[in-house]
């Protein structure tokens, strides 16, 4: 049971990530960054990703969108291992992935998904997997599968990305 001091400590960090551009970041680099975007939780997992000349570069290589009560029960569990940081801490041009990323709707996807810079991943069943093996292959059927994990917020399917922003913003 959390006390009212870290219920408050934790309703501060929520407005201050709704009203500020900063992520809470774990205080262990292999930690998930969480941001508040569009209205909406997302936790992001950071990795190496390539660039258009091939280097290697740290940049978001997962989102995962979060419905409101799983970022109130992930601040509630991780607060005291996490802190806030402005966007440019995270790491180099950060906002750009961010803003190359994290997409307003579902529809902002479909470019990415047509030339295959973001796939939707993790979090099947069995019961699923054939289901997800279908919609990789139908962008509309893939788009309105997007645009419900958005909105559920819930955990299992994510989106996953292995180039650098700078792959498909100049391109």
């Amino acid at each position: 049971m959390q006390s009212i001091e870290e219920r408050n400590e934790s309703q501060i960090t929520i407005q201050r990530l709704k009203h500020e551009s900063l992520a809470l970041v774990g205080k262990k680099k292999n930690q998930p960054v969480i941001v508040y975007c569009y209205k909406r939780w997302h936790l992001l997992t950071l990795g190496f990703l390539t660039d258009e000349k091939m280097h290697s570069k740290r940049g978001i290589s997962n989102i995962n969108f979060m419905s409101s009560s799983r970022a109130r029960k992930y601040f509630s569990e991780e607060l005291n291992f996490c802190k806030l940081v402005p966007y440019e801490e995270v790491i180099p041009h950060f906002d750009k992935e961010l803003a190359a990323k994290v997409l307003p709707s579902a529809e902002n996807y479909r470019l990415l998904l047509q030339n295959e810079w973001v796939q939707l991943a993790g979090g099947f069943t069995t019961d699923t997997l054939q289901q997800n093996s279908i919609i990789n292959n139908d962008i509309e059927i893939l788009v309105s599968h997007i645009a419900e994990i958005m909105k559920l917020g819930q955990m299992g399917p994510f989106l996953h990305f292995e180039k650098y922003y700078t792959t498909f913003v100049q391109s």
